[in-house]
């Protein structure tokens, strides 16, 4: 019975190794798309988000069904848990591509970042797939010290997020132009936060002790507007 559960969350694992690579995948895919107001490539990444979709559907049916049939014990029923939020934090930074490439749909054929924010917003995004990046090889590797360089990651990210305000307020005109810079350092910013709680996690499930700060550490403060 053991081996059946140690089985079981070993092909858990992998699920989620190549989940978080079609993650980096979207999200890299919307950036390229975003810096070019690529239509085609927008509408892969949207279509894209239903196969992350899927494997989140398939790993919570698999962890559901292993809690109901090996009744785990405390440890057991940990690395379980562990696993279901895991993937949950990879869903959602799938989601999160796909606004990216909504965003470029929308806009088609224009570019949607205005000039003054682009190479901002563009940093943005090569950190954020870094993040993924490196999130990804934490699963893989089962490493654990893997929250601190994303956390380091995640600190330039907030940093670049809070300058887009700054963009919008000193630069931006439209009001169209200023909500979709707004909502695409939001979109971005999440990124990093879910990698973090990614990073975070395999910390946990290797070592069993989840001593890192928690997500509201990383709450970006916005400034004030009047």
């Amino acid at each position: 019975m053991r081996t059946n559960f140690t089985r079981a969350l070993e092909a858990m694992s992998a699920q989620m190794v190549e989940m978080n690579r079609l993650v980096a995948g979207a999200v890299d895919g919307a950036n390229r798309a975003l810096g070019t107001a690529d239509g085609s490539l927008a509408e892969r990444v949207i279509s894209g988000d239903d196969r992350i979709d899927a494997f989140y559907a398939e790993i919570e049916e698999n962890a559901i069904e292993l809690l109901a049939r090996e009744s785990p014990v405390a440890r057991d029923l940990r690395l379980v848990v562990t696993s279901l939020q895991l993937s949950a934090s990879l869903e959602r930074t799938g989601d999160l591509a796909r606004h990216v490439a909504e965003l470029v749909r929308m806009r088609y054929p224009e570019l949607t970042v205005p000039a003054p924010a682009r190479p901002t917003i563009a940093e943005m995004g090569r950190l954020a797939h870094s993040l993924v990046q490196e999130a990804g090889d934490a699963l893989a590797t089962h490493r654990a010290d893997a929250a601190d360089r994303l956390e380091t990651l995640d600190d330039s990210l907030d940093a670049l997020h809070l300058k887009v305000f700054d963009i919008v307020r000193e630069h931006i005109t439209d009001t169209q132009e200023a909500v979709d810079l707004t909502l695409l350092s939001r979109y971005y910013e999440r990124m990093g936060d879910h990698s973090v709680s990614v990073g975070r996690r395999v910390d946990y499930l290797v070592t069993g002790e989840l001593d890192r700060p928690g997500d509201e550490a990383h709450v970006v403060t916005l400034p004030r507007t009047s």
